[in-house]
């Protein structure tokens, strides 16, 4: 199976210290240290519940600027940091999650075995790819959060069927190819649909279908998202044939 280049896309990295703290303690932060000491960063370990909390969590999800977050020396690919300022005011000290401080503004009252982290805010490319990369739609990130470009499958006809459900009137579907080389040619062949041209609560009515049929395709600039990075061994790459 073909994959992209998986290769992070980044500005620059930031170390801090981190750990693992309960909403309680969190609490007793906010009364203890002053606004300027606040975390720069709280983190999750990467997984769909997770990456839900953490977005519901959020003042503006498409706005905010995700991170990549990694134990200093070990491969950290599965952990997400947000900005803290990025959570909405009363939820800043509300999660069990890693809270991520500059070493100075560690509370001394703290005792514990701080680890040290590097966050590395991922910065968007500029220009589009002019490919794509599938997710299952089971495990793609809140469409709030990074929305895919299309929603496809399989160009199969219940398939193509159930996907039409959910178009809004006088939407068409696109035809897609999967780059892949290690299938026969009618399972390369797919069909997506814009996301603008979704009904409301389309992705609800395709999970409720049960059928691991569905994916959401990103242009493949985003492969390196921290959002995504964790499934970068499941990424499909294909192309819209905009010719038909």
């Amino acid at each position: 199976m073909t994959t992209p280049n998986a290769a992070q896309s980044t500005s620059n990295a930031i170390q801090l210290l981190g750990y693992v703290l309960d909403a309680q303690v969190a609490q007793t932060l906010k009364s203890t240290i002053r606004q300027d000491q606040y975390p720069r960063y709280v983190a999750l370990v990467h997984s769909r519940e997770a990456v839900r909390e953490l977005v519901s969590a959020l003042e503006s999800p498409a706005s905010t600027t995700y991170a990549r977050c990694e134990l200093t020396g070990k491969d950290g690919r599965g952990v997400i940091a947000v900005p803290f300022t990025a959570l909405r005011s009363e939820l800043q000290f509300a999660l069990r999650c890693i809270y991520l401080f500059r070493e100075a503004d560690v509370p001394q009252w703290l005792q514990r075995n701080w680890l040290t982290y590097e966050v590395t805010e991922f910065a968007r490319p500029d220009r589009a790819e002019g490919t794509h990369i599938t997710v299952p739609l089971e495990i793609a990130p809140p469409w709030e959060a990074l929305p895919p470009t299309y929603v496809s499958c399989m160009a199969q006809a219940r398939r193509i069927a159930l996907l039409q459900q959910v178009l809004q009137p006088g939407a068409f579907l696109e035809p897609v190819s999967l780059l892949v080389d290690d299938r026969a040619p009618e399972y390369r062949a797919y069909r997506a649909a814009p996301l603008g041209d979704l009904r409301a609560g389309a992705r609800e009515h395709l999970e409720q279908t049960g059928q691991p049929s569905w994916y959401c395709m990103y242009d493949s600039n985003l492969a390196a998202h921290p959002l995504l990075q964790p499934y970068w061994r499941r990424f499909m790459l294909c192309r819209v044939d905009e010719e038909g």
